[in-house]
């Protein structure tokens, strides 16, 4: 579960439900890393198609983007 928090929390008061690989992208983001950084470090990770990952990492950013957890 990601909870926001602060300022974040006002914006967006609920919370967002991860699976797993959600978590580990999510432990990636306490460091300023790009799109390109998470979608190799999941490919290095599961057996999975880049065009896969990449939609993937694409739609978990904007879904954290949009309830304000991350400012890019």
């Amino acid at each position: 579960m990601i909870v926001p928090v602060g300022r974040a929390a006002v914006g967006f008061p609920g919370m967002i439900r991860v699976n797993e690989t959600g978590e580990y992208l999510w432990e990636l983001l306490r460091e300023e890393v790009s799109g390109k950084a998470l979608t190799d470090a999941l490919l290095a990770r599961y057996d999975v198609s880049e065009e896969t990952v990449k939609a993937d990492v694409d739609a978990f950013r904007h879904k954290l983007r949009l309830a304000g957890a991350i400012i890019e």
